[in-house]
């Protein structure tokens, strides 16, 4: 997060969202109306692409589990 006056305000290097194994693809990210923002991927942890999704505060903490919460889970049918 970098403010206005473009000083950074979380971590040199920024926050991570999800370090969960596999890939995460496709972010997409909205304010959350309050200074930080929702994150939300395609994540393959398990195999499927499913949909993830990360709150992040105004200071860079997460505020939902750690490596998101998964909003849409998709199953290969055999």
């Amino acid at each position: 997060r970098i403010d206005k006056d473009g000083f950074v305000r979380w971590t040199v290097n920024g926050v991570a969202v999800c370090d969960a194994p596999q890939s995460q693809l496709e972010p997409d990210i909205a304010p959350d109306g309050s200074g930080g923002a929702i994150i939300v991927w395609t994540d393959t942890r398990d195999g499927d692409n499913d949909i993830y999704a990360q709150r992040i505060d105004s200071t860079g903490k997460s505020l939902w589990t750690p490596n998101g919460v998964c909003v849409e889970a998709h199953t290969v049918a055999l």
